[in-house]
């Protein structure tokens, strides 16, 4: 049996989706999704934000809904895989971790 590597993730666009036609004729959007983790500083009681921007690539038919209905400031809920990829730059390998996304749900905005 092989492994797998799922991700889930609520948040906001931090921006307009992204969408292009590949050379093959099939849509690929990619969104950056933002998440804000609230916590308090041990020493000295503040609170803090960190702020994670995190991008998601979808194919096809749900890349093209994507696009056409979410916006800068949309909820939206996200599930996937994640894919590692390979590249060498100036004799250098790099790693970098893409989330690809398989499934999402439309949620209200945040507060403000």
């Amino acid at each position: 049996m092989s492994g797998f590597a799922k991700f889930t993730m609520l948040g906001n666009l931090g921006s307009a989706p992204k969408m292009i036609i590949s050379s093959n004729n099939k849509a690929i959007t990619t969104i950056s999704v933002c998440e804000t983790y609230e916590s308090v500083d041990k020493n000295t009681g503040e609170e803090k934000k960190d702020v994670q921007f995190h991008q998601v690539t979808f194919f096809g038919k749900k890349a093209e809904v994507v696009a056409k209905h979410f916006n800068k400031g949309s909820r939206i809920f996200v599930e996937g895989h994640i894919k590692e990829d390979e590249y060498e730059k100036e004799g250098v390998k790099h790693y970098p971790t893409k989330f690809i996304g398989t499934n999402f749900e439309f949620c209200e905005k945040a507060p403000s």
